[in-house]
């Protein structure tokens, strides 16, 4: 390999573009096309170009490449590239040939010849580029990033990797049939192509500019996939444009029309000023692609910056489309959303876990102490309902009159309990409680006792005597008390559960 550094050139930058047959190839670097040289894969009058010329020019006229080229053949043996395509390496990149019609490519293959770069590329429309074909060289101006990338995903043909051209020297210098089946393998190549480039356009989608280019491979591929009932593919990815709104692509190879849902659930221990975050959209698949609409917090409030877990299922597919039926999760993906993950970014995580640890302990000191109150008035009801009961079975006029005296102090104490259960609103406890889950299960035991002591004062007031609900009533108390005493284990254990290994308090 010709190592020699030339001036001060940075050999290993990838800015070299080079014409190979009737297929521009690149970028690569300096040391890349000095070992093309060495290897023979290139001519003396093999077309370069880099950013900063005006024109393409043969390699025996570039200074970087002159002295190095001196004992290579003027050209290339003609057609050393055609009819080979299904012999080539290709380069994993998607292909979206999709924008191209048969005729087109055709028509190309029929007039190819190797242009120049015209002089003056700033001026040229990019319908020009846009419409061009492998066999004409695209204006200098088009090869930068990003604008060189999306003129390549819109080209037919894959390109070659460096191994192919190390294969095709060694093959031509080594098998004169070859050269016999040039002009035969050149028509068979058109006919290959042409093939590929229909078949592949019934299986592609566009490049998505707001998608990474890996996950725009992982789009392609699940399109591309050969659907089947008990296994569709589908592929997640995530729009750039907003990181704090965003929203994602979906592709699948289930068939057109089908509903893709996507839940977006908030990592706990990752967010940043929220514990908990989740939403909900619905995507419609056409023509292999699904868009979601922009996620937000349900204030309309960008996300918070964190790690989220996306998950899809198919809510409208059958069993005709699903063996298993909707609802099964397909795929899962998990981003790290609105913002960057910085030194700042851990920073306010651990003091938010920190303010985060002090409010979860007032909630568990707030929750136990409503907890003993309930659990003092359930059992005041019991008794005084049970007492009046145990000699004769049927309530007295006098025992009525015993039970209202004591209802009316027992409900006092209630009404105070039950001022607090009206501020446990599931708005309120999902947004600012921490430990939501066990404040919603108090408030339900505390109706529950409620609605036990209501049932006890109509057994008193019945006319005739209450008899017939007794055993209900003592079925209940046995389910209220067993559902307080599984809330107290619950609050008992949130009290010595250690913080997670990033800081923040755990549920029980």
């Amino acid at each position: 390999m010709i190592s020699t550094k030339i001036g001060s050139e940075n050999t290993t930058a990838s800015e070299w573009f080079l014409l190979l047959g009737e297929r521009y190839q690149g970028p690569f670097s300096q040391d890349d096309v000095l070992q093309k040289i060495e290897e023979g894969c290139l001519a003396q009058n093999t077309l370069a170009w880099r950013q900063g010329m005006t024109d393409w020019e043969p390699l025996k006229q570039i200074t970087l490449f002159g002295a190095a080229v001196e004992n290579l053949p003027a050209e290339l043996p003609a057609g050393l590239f055609a009819g080979m395509e299904n012999e080539l390496d290709f380069v994993d990149k998607p292909s979206h040939s999709a924008d191209f019609t048969s005729e087109e490519i055709a028509s190309a293959a029929r007039n190819s010849t190797i242009a120049q770069a015209p002089k003056n590329s700033e001026s040229i429309p990019e319908e020009t580029v846009s419409n061009a074909f492998p066999s004409v060289a695209p204006p200098p101006a088009f090869f930068t990033e990003p604008a060189w990338d999306k003129f390549l995903e819109r080209q037919p043909f894959p390109r070659y990797e460096e191994t192919t051209l190390k294969k095709l020297s060694r093959r031509w210098s080594s098998s004169k049939s070859l050269r016999l089946a040039t002009v035969t393998g050149a028509i068979a190549g058109v006919a290959i192509v042409t093939f590929l480039a229909t078949t592949f356009a019934q299986r592609s989608i566009p490049h998505l500019e707001d998608a990474s280019r890996e996950e725009n491979r992982e789009l392609q591929a699940a399109v591309r996939e050969s659907y089947r009932t008990d296994a569709p593919a589908i592929a997640i990815a995530m729009s750039r444009a907003d990181l704090f709104a965003p929203n994602f692509y979906l592709a699948t190879n289930l068939p057109d029309g089908a509903t893709l849902d996507v839940l977006i659930e908030g990592v706990p221990e990752t967010l940043l000023e929220r514990f908990r975050l989740t939403v909900r959209a619905s995507a419609v698949v056409r023509n292999g692609l699904a868009r979601t609409p922009a996620f937000r917090q349900e204030n309309g409030l960008p996300f918070p910056r964190g790690e989220y877990r996306i998950s899809v299922s198919c809510g409208s597919c059958d069993k005709s489309i699903l063996s298993q039926g909707n609802g099964r999760v397909l795929t899962q993906k998990t981003y790290f959303i609105g913002g960057v993950k910085d030194a700042d970014y851990d920073q306010k995580l651990a003091t938010y876990h920190e303010q985060l640890r002090i409010q979860a302990q007032d909630e568990l000191g707030e929750l136990k102490q409503v907890l003993e109150t309930l659990e003092a008035q359930f059992r005041e009801t019991t008794q005084r309902y049970r007492s009046l009961l145990e000699t004769k079975g049927v309530p007295s006029t006098a025992d009525a009159k015993t039970w209202a005296s004591f209802s009316g102090r027992w409900s006092g104490l209630q009404a105070q309990i039950n001022s607090l259960f009206a501020r446990w609103t599931p708005e309120a406890l999902e947004a600012g409680y921490f430990h939501a889950s066990l404040y919603s299960s108090l408030k339900m035991a505390g109706e529950r006792v409620q609605r036990l002591h209501k049932t006890q004062s109509a057994a008193f007031e019945a006319r005739p005597p209450f008899a017939s609900g007794e055993a209900a009533i003592e079925t209940e108390i046995t389910g209220i008390q067993n559902s307080l005493e599984t809330l107290r284990t619950k609050v008992e254990r949130a009290l010595t559960l250690p913080p997670t290994a990033n800081g923040m308090p755990q549920r029980p």
